[in-house]
């Protein structure tokens, strides 16, 4: 069994540098080996390696189900993409030409560094182990003229990383470590720190290399699902393991029906008679024999109550929502949301979002001291220009905020908000400025289309080939009347 959450490893030195980083490796190995055995297990459980598997059966050991249902990795699936159902994305918060250039960059790179997918693989690990980590390193042989981000995303494996921080008050990271894993059993430690990079060979604990390095922040960044660093499913790991020996013996009480033994009351076989049975499936016995099958089964119907018991507590620990529906078919719009679980999966999203949001802007910093670094990048920028976008697929609050942007467009329409507000307010698009910028350039396609119509020409009252007569009134008419329509 694992403990609750993962250690956060902390140190008392003001830095980390070439005089103690063996000393400060040494203390923190122990508190991450702790964490690397939880780490292991619960990715194991992820995959469906569970205790079910060590099930035995003493009284009938050929009858032995082991039935792994693996709500686990159900839990870490929905919740991931649940939290990012659209690509983290970056918005400008300044309307100036320049920036939202940069930023259009920005966003450019990390489309090239397939950014999106680094995002929902971190976000798995968080929710399987807790916590996960981005490791974000210069590119020198990237392209930028041919928009190849100048750096490097990579996301290690939460059992080999780890983040060393200052025990001070303000807990600033120190040092982030990445163990590389040799073939030979040996294995090195990275170490990355604001101003320096050390490669610590684990076998003999020496400095095989040291240089500077001036990004002013940590290269690995880790991102908790929350403080105590739990796993999304780590609070439910006996009901989990409930549910698994409940349809296992379902199983085993199924299958010993089907093999249940004969009993033969006042008769005696012999091995051939036995062998003719399993031959056959058929026994002539002397009159006053009775025959009948030893079974012992479960109630179903009560075995299937309390696994829905089971389910549901797993359900509302892990604000995980009943995607099924209810049972109430008359409920619409926000009564749907509460009632089926969708307000608590979007509050625990929420949470895990306010986690994920202070590293992300650790992220950018050191993005941005990259981009400052490498000529030709021509990006730069600072938080301050910056917000950072999480976007949820609710659909079942779809039908809500069309129904609020209809009504703050109208309101825009008659000039008591912006247009742009109208976008912003409505939460109905991932980025608000883009589809605003979208809808203004396709307004403005539309009436330079209109403005390119060759307009009809006059016609010539001495015409007399010309069905219209001007001085005809019901013709005049009829020429105001086609002109209002259009």
């Amino acid at each position: 069994m694992v403990s609750h959450g993962r250690k956060i490893i902390y140190s008392d030195a003001a830095a980390i540098t070439a005089d103690n980083v063996i000393a400060e490796l040494k203390l923190a190995q122990a508190i991450h080996l702790e964490n690397e055995q939880d780490e292991r297990y619960l990715y194991d459980y992820y995959r469906g390696i569970a205790p079910i598997d060590g099930k035995v059966n003493d009284v009938r050991p050929d009858i032995n189900n082991k039935v792994n249902e693996n709500r686990a990795s159900e839990i870490v699936t929905f919740q991931t993409g649940f939290l990012l159902g659209e690509p983290i994305q970056y918005i400008g918060k300044h309307t100036d030409d320049t920036r939202s250039d940069m930023i259009r960059q920005l966003n450019d790179y990390m489309e090239a560094e397939n950014k999106s997918a680094a995002d929902n693989q971190l976000a798995k690990w968080a929710h399987i182990c807790g916590t996960s980590y981005r490791l974000t390193l210069p590119d020198s042989e990237a392209d930028v003229e041919l928009s190849e981000a100048p750096f490097t995303i990579m996301v290690p494996d939460p059992w080999d990383a780890f983040v060393i921080y200052s025990s001070q008050v303000h807990k600033q990271p120190l040092a982030g470590v990445v163990i590389v894993r040799h073939h030979n059993g040996t294995y090195d430690y990275n170490v990355y720190t604001k101003t320096d990079y050390f490669l610590v060979t684990g076998s003999d604990w020496e400095i095989a290399e040291h240089k500077a390095i001036l990004h002013n922040e940590v290269a690995l960044i880790e991102y908790p699902l929350n403080v105590e660093r739990m796993g999304a499913f780590e609070k439910v790991l006996p009901l989990l393991d409930a549910i698994d020996t409940i349809q296992s013996e379902r199983v085993d009480d199924v299958e010993q029906f089907v093999k249940a033994f004969l009993t033969l009351i006042g008769t005696e076989l012999n091995d051939d008679q036995i062998t003719q049975f399993r031959k056959n499936k058929m026994l002539f016995l002397p009159d006053g024999t009775e025959a009948k099958y030893v079974t012992a089964g479960l109630k179903q119907t009560d075995v299937q109550t309390l696994k829905d018991d089971i389910v549901n507590a797993i359900n509302e620990i892990c604000c995980m929502p009943n995607r099924n529906g209810g049972s109430s078919t008359s409920d619409t719009g926000a009564a749907v949301i509460y009632r089926d679980g969708w307000q608590d999966a979007e509050t625990n999203a929420q949470n895990t979002e306010l986690s994920f949001r202070s590293p992300e802007k650790r992220f950018l910093r050191l993005v941005f001291g990259i981009c400052r670094d490498r000529r030709g990048v021509p990006i730069d920028l600072s938080l301050s220009d910056v917000d950072i976008k999480f976007t949820r697929r609710n659909f079942a609050n779809l039908s809500a905020k069309v129904s609020a942007f209809v009504a703050l467009a109208g309101a825009a329409s008659q000039g008591q908000l912006h247009l742009k507000d109208a976008f912003s307010l409505s939460t109905l698009f991932p980025d608000p400025e883009s589809a605003f910028a979208e809808a203004v350039k396709w307004k403005d396609e539309l009436d330079e289309a209109q403005t390119a119509v060759e307009p009809v020409a006059p016609t010539d009252p001495t015409d007399p080939t010309d069905p219209t007569d001007p001085t005809d009134p019901d013709d005049t008419k009829k020429i105001g009347g086609e002109s209002s329509a259009a």
